[in-house]
């Protein structure tokens, strides 16, 4: 029990966002951390603090956080192997040369920075395998059958359909820096626009359809999809922001923005002209996926107000009173919901895995009328969207995956070892 309490805090005029993943070395008081966002999307620094000591002691850096392996190693990544090296338990200072390790697991993690390994006390290392399947884009109708649209090379996730209907875009990557792949829905190609580390997390379009615009470990980036040249779009600041929506006009973005002591909040991101970001709902709760309608006049979002993520719409850009629109959890807060073409309807996935339609009546407070299920969501389905003339499309993994963990145990005399 006891009240928590803030040890460490990122300096966000060094560009840091985060620390993570913390893991306490032996004397119960000193821990390793990762610093997100203060080098690069490949990289970051590994330090050292301690519960009742705020300064920090940089050790290195690694493209996951560290671990710590008894009595006085390190384990962290560099260039995609998992290197081990001495640490001196009352400097904190890296001793000698690191060592590469016989076994190579995959070290990258599906989250920013996570460790793939851990050892227990006795010098036991444990780790996973990563799930390399491909995933589909499959359309599914109201009885459950399923046609496979297109065939995706990697993990991909937050699809984004184009203005014009034609094409949709998804993020794939993690640990090592997103990429992003385009999908022609006539001719059922796929292109990568972005290579890895290069790419956007959250990619959105602009409302002329030439560009894609995302979250990066360096703020929000655009990425033109005919040549592939990515540049900075816009500043907001260094809490970590994720797109809700373009304006049709494309005069304003709007975020969905981490603040101290509130969580998530929707800001107004001013482009013509530009200016900085500012709140258009700010609460204590979290606010955050969603979706602006297609004449800019009303704006669908999830908030955990009432204490479960659900459905809330509010006119915009002037706001008169939220309302919810359901009044049962939906499957998930970061599930963006999605307008209907007409602006009369919008989709939804409630924790059954039902894709619903809720219809939509405007007015000072906007109502609700009685949601429609229009199919069932596969059980698979990491993300999903719903096209202009009606179809309802799906992103499934290829194949199966048999979870598994290694034991590795002597590796330790291995790294001890005259070299």
């Amino acid at each position: 029990g006891g009240t928590p309490r803030q040890v460490t805090r990122p300096d966000s005029t060094k560009g840091e966002s985060s620390h993570r993943w913390p893991a306490f070395l032996p004397d119960g008081r000193h821990f390793l951390f990762a610093v997100n966002g203060a080098v690069s999307a490949v990289n970051a620094p590994i330090e050292i603090a301690a519960t009742d000591d705020p300064s920090r002691h940089p050790i290195g850096e690694s493209a996951t956080a560290a671990s710590f392996a008894a009595p006085d190693r390190i384990l962290f990544t560099h260039d995609q192997a998992l290197l081990s090296q001495r640490l001196d338990m009352h400097r904190w200072k890296l001793l000698g040369e690191p060592t590469l390790l016989r076994d190579q697991p995959s070290p990258f993690g599906p989250i920013q920075l996570l460790p793939r390994v851990s050892c227990s006390a006795t010098g036991v290392m444990a780790f996973t395998p990563n799930d390399t399947r491909s995933w589909d884009l499959v359309e599914a109708g109201p009885g459950g059958e399923r046609r496979v649209i297109a065939h995706f090379p990697a993990y991909v996730y937050s699809p984004s359909l184009s203005p014009d209907g034609r094409r949709v875009a998804v993020a794939s990557g993690g640990a090592q820096g997103w990429s992003n792949y385009v999908l022609d829905l006539t001719t059922a190609v796929v292109s990568r626009v972005a290579e890895t580390g290069r790419g956007l997390y959250g990619p959105t379009w602009s409302p002329d359809g030439r560009r894609l615009v995302g979250t990066t470990m360096a703020g929000i980036r655009q990425i033109d999809v005919t040549t592939g040249a990515e540049s900075s779009f816009v500043s907001v600041g260094s809490g970590w922001s994720t797109i809700v929506g373009w304006t049709p006009d494309g005069r304003e973005l709007l975020l969905s923005q981490m603040v101290s002591g509130h969580g998530y909040d929707i800001m107004q991101c001013p482009l013509d002209p530009p200016g900085p970001p500012r709140p258009w709902l700010a609460t204590p709760a979290n606010e955050r996926s969603g979706a602006i309608s297609h004449d800019g006049r009303l704006l669908a979002y999830i908030s955990d107000a009432l204490g479960s993520a659900a459905l809330f719409v509010d006119n915009y850009p002037n706001r008169t009173g939220a309302a919810r629109a359901t009044q049962v959890a939906i499957r998930s807060p970061d599930a963006k919901p999605v307008w209907s073409v007409d602006d009369r309807e919008i989709y939804y996935v409630n924790p059954d895995n039902h894709l619903l339609a809720i219809p939509v009546t405007r007015g000072a407070h906007p109502s609700f009328g009685t949601a429609r299920r229009l199919a069932t969501v596969p059980a698979e389905a990491t993300d999903w969207l719903v096209t202009a003339d009606g179809r309802y499309l799906f992103l499934v993994p290829h194949g199966e995956f048999q979870p598994s963990i290694t034991l590795v145990d002597g590796w330790m005399r291995e790294a001890n070892s005259p070299r």
